[in-house]
């Protein structure tokens, strides 16, 4: 009579048999789906037959013991499920990918290519001192830098489009499949050109600076949010007169331009301030904007060179933190 399963073996089996029931090209044809919305294009892409690439389909959504995609005259649409089941689907072959080039790179040092996402004017100075330091180290890594709004970024991070994203995030329950690792809790500065009427001033008032040309992120961004919470909060009132841009250089050319403000973080704008560019404005934020954080997906595998790079971050940040404290 033979001896029953140890109960964890009995569930691992459990887990095992139900893993196996889907193959590889099962997610590649997840994958292709979800990109192109068409199965014909899909089977295509695949180097499959329609017909195949239907069965398949099929099969899929009868081990889920439900539908995936809405079927009508111009594709397929995921639905919510359909979604869910493409986003890790994408993750594991990007999983797979990654391991397969580590692998191969073993005995070569670090090498292949990390996909960072940037929420833009958040990390301006120590991203880029982090990949100069990493690259020092590992000249053979490619680094691609993707900016953007933080939720955008995110959607791309849990698509397994980006390994990991830079900026400031808030810790809320929407973010429970991701880590929100802080490593900076660096301050926002108020900031004009060096000939602004308000560079030389020792104490600006709230009410002034409502009433002046502000360049600032869009509505749509947290960050915006809070400042714009700030001026209520102090003078009942935003700034009327703003235009909306997430882009630092942009940002920096029409500081120069017109006589306009702007929220940097600090050391951002102390480089800038030393190199003779603009003005830090007596006016404190302070936390206002929160933390800057390391974001990664909670269930992924992070490869060596992403675990590198983080690591890099953590050692800038310090860096600067040090600095700042002196």
């Amino acid at each position: 009579m033979s001896e029953p399963l140890d109960p964890a073996l009995q569930q691992a089996r459990q887990r095992w048999h139900q893993v196996a029931r889907f193959k590889l090209r099962h997610l590649v044809l997840l994958d292709a789906i979800g990109e192109l919305r068409n199965l014909r294009l899909a089977a295509e892409h695949t180097h499959m037959t329609q017909p195949a690439a239907s069965r398949m389909l099929k099969h899929i959504e009868g081990l889920l013991g439900l539908p995936l995609f809405e079927r009508g005259k111009h594709g397929l649409r995921p639905n919510p499920e359909g979604e869910l089941m493409i986003r890790y689907a994408r993750r594991m072959i990007h999983d797979l990918l990654a391991a397969q080039s580590e692998i191969q790179q073993l005995d070569q040092g670090l090498a292949g290519s990390i996909l960072v996402g940037s929420v833009q004017s958040s990390a301006s100075q120590i991203l880029p001192r982090s990949v100069a330091r990493l690259l020092r180290l590992h000249p053979g890594l490619h680094i691609s830098v993707q900016e953007g709004e933080s939720h955008m970024l995110i959607d791309a991070l849990r698509a397994g489009k980006l390994d990991l994203v830079v900026g400031r995030l808030s810790t809320g329950s929407s973010h429970h499949d991701l880590n929100v690792d802080i490593i900076s809790t660096e301050p926002f500065v108020v900031v004009a050109n060096c000939r602004h009427p308000f560079a030389g001033r020792k104490q600006i008032d709230a009410r002034e600076l409502a009433d002046e040309q502000w360049v600032l992120p869009p509505r749509s961004t947290p960050i915006r949010h809070v400042i714009d919470s700030l001026f209520i909060k102090n003078i009942q009132q935003t700034p009327g007169r703003v235009i909306d841009s997430v882009s630092l250089s942009f940002n920096q050319v029409l500081l120069q331009e017109m006589q306009c403000l702007a929220i940097l973080p600090r050391t951002t704008a102390q480089a800038l301030q030393e190199q003779g560019l603009l003005r830090i404005l007596p006016f404190e934020l302070g936390q206002l904007l929160g933390a800057l954080t390391i974001v990664t997906l909670k269930n992924g595998v992070p490869r060596r060179s992403v675990q590198a790079l983080v690591q890099a971050l953590r050692a800038t940040a310090a860096q600067e933190q040090t600095a700042q404290a002196r």
